[in-house]
């Protein structure tokens, strides 16, 4: 077991089993194993078999947010901090961003819908990522078509700020902690749900976040 392992499924091809997982060293990237089901009892059978020696060498689990992976982290790997992979957390903002632009093009006349639906990369994409001369574009969308899809293009762009940001682990800690708790109480469904999802998370985002 390396030092840094991290566990994700993948969409694969064995047999019965819809997803299998892959396992990896973190530091090398090399690949550790690949196990052919992400069911629980399945990864319980496959990590009882390691001694505790081996399990004890493992001081970081990266993972996403599926319930299981922190269960076994946390039954098997006992001197690890568990750490919830960047992309997986902050994907769920992008999520609620675009559950809400799926909406708001569901509503529009034909010859607007096309046009909203090649919008999505403009809303997901990074500000800063986006070239200048479409601003004014990204802009006519977030004031014309709805309030809600503003609110959540703005705080996805914070959180994604706090997650790229030089900051220091603490101020992006705190930033994170200011975020879930303005959207825990906001007025729109998606950001609540997100603001819910990194609650529940929260000691492992916080560990990503250092």
């Amino acid at each position: 077991m390396p030092r840094v392992l991290c566990i994700d499924e993948f969409k694969g091809n064995s047999g019965q089993y819809k997803y299998q997982v892959a396992l990896l060293d973190g530091e090398t990237h090399k690949i550790v194993d690949i196990l052919e089901c992400r069911h629980k009892h399945f990864l319980c059978s496959y990590f009882k078999k390691f001694p505790k020696e081996q399990l004890d060498n493992v001081k970081y689990l990266v993972t996403d947010l599926w319930e299981p992976y922190k269960d076994i982290g946390i039954t098997y790997f006992r001197k690890a901090k568990i750490v919830a992979d960047h992309f997986h957390w902050a994907r769920y903002a992008c999520n609620a961003l675009d559950k809400i632009r799926i909406e708001v093009q569901s509503n529009l006349p034909k010859t607007e819908r096309k046009y909203f639906k090649h919008s999505r990369y403009l809303l997901l994409s990074r500000r800063c990522k986006i070239k200048e001369n479409r601003y004014d574009e990204l802009e006519n969308m977030l004031i014309n078509y709805s309030e809600n899809l503003r609110i959540t293009y703005k705080e996805k762009e914070l959180l994604l700020d706090i997650l790229h940001s030089e900051d220091s682990s603490e101020t992006k800690i705190n930033l994170f902690n200011e975020w879930v708790k303005r959207n825990l109480e906001s007025h729109i469904p998606e950001l609540q749900s997100c603001a819910q999802t990194y609650q529940h998370w929260a000691i492992e985002i916080k560990n990503s976040l250092e």
